[in-house]
């Protein structure tokens, strides 16, 4: 019952859930954000050092 409440994020049964997810969220914004970072990185270096 609980692995399903895991791997069905819908069914929300324990704060745990809800905890992993939002974490999981966090994470998944922060590695987007350092994706974006990293080419903005890449981009200016090209524009103004090469």
């Amino acid at each position: 019952m609980y692995t399903y409440s895991f791997l069905h994020p819908e069914h929300k049964t324990a704060p745990f859930d809800y905890i992993i997810s939002f974490w999981e969220k966090k994470a998944k914004f922060y590695i987007f954000f350092k994706k974006m970072l990293d080419i903005w990185t890449i981009l200016y270096y090209h524009k103004h050092v090469a």
